[in-house]
């Protein structure tokens, strides 16, 4: 993840995910890429993999192995 501030907000870009996400503070930007990845995560990670289309499968895989090094 990349983090920066710029013009007096935070960014939060994880360009593997696709997220990026802002806020005044950081913990707003945090919370909104949180909120984000659990969209990612309701939405694709949890879907069974034959209703997904090749780029989400590969969005799924990816949202597994992340999830794994965080159990």
């Amino acid at each position: 993840m990349e983090i920066k501030y710029e013009d007096g907000f935070w960014i939060l870009e994880d360009k593997k995910l696709g997220i990026i996400s802002y806020g005044e503070d950081f913990g707003s930007a945090f919370c909104s890429y949180d909120e984000d990845l659990l969209y990612l995560w309701d939405e694709i990670g949890r879907e069974e993999d034959n209703k997904l289309d090749g780029k989400a499968q590969k969005l799924k895989a990816l949202l597994l192995k992340v999830r794994g090094r965080h159990k």
